[in-house]
Order: structure tokens, then C-alpha cells, then sequence
């Protein structure tokens, strides 16, 4: 993602990459998504761009603290705040 600042090819190519991988998750998170309550509901593309954002954030600050349990914490948080939004168990 640096030399994505100064090369607009590699900006694209990133942000392919990662909307291929978002798109897949969105697809596993569907389900989920259907399942979410209120007018405010996230959509299941939301939710990837969220997961994806909790992942990535996560492996930044596993390699700044040098502490990799950091990306699992991630994750777990991201479950915990979906099942609050969710009308059944997940």
C-alpha cells in the first residue's frame, strides 16, 4: 500500500486484490448479515470491509508491538461485536 501512493498501477492492483478477497468474504458473511437487526444493519459487504479493517489494523500493531496474538484478539472482537447485531446466536 506505500507504493501504491506513487504508483497508480499498484493502487490498483491492491485495491483489486482486496475487494476480490472482501467480495468472498461477503458472500461467507451473508448469512450473517441476513440476520442482523434493525433499519441500521450493516450489509454483508459492510461487515467484510469491517473484518477486513479489524485483520489488517491488527497486523500493524502485531508487528509494531512485536505481540502476533494481536491479530486472533481481532478477530474475536469483530465476533463479538457481530453477535450484539445479530437476532439469533451466530
Amino acid at each position: 500500500m506505500e507504493l501504491a501512493d506513487s504508483n497508480p498501477r499498484m493502487q490498483q492492483a491492491v485495491a483489486g486484490m482486496f475487494r476480490a478477497l472482501a467480495d468472498n468474504i461477503a458472500e461467507l458473511l451473508q448469512p450473517i448479515a441476513a440476520q442482523c437487526a434493525g433499519k441500521q444493519a450493516p450489509s454483508a459487504s459492510e461487515l467484510a470491509d469491517a473484518l477486513l479493517g479489524s485483520i489488517e489494523g491488527s497486523i500493524i500493531l502485531a508487528k509494531a508491538y512485536r505481540d502476533p496474538t494481536r491479530i486472533p484478539k481481532a478477530i474475536r472482537g469483530f465476533r463479538r461485536s457481530l453477535a450484539t447485531l445479530v437476532t439469533e446466536p451466530v
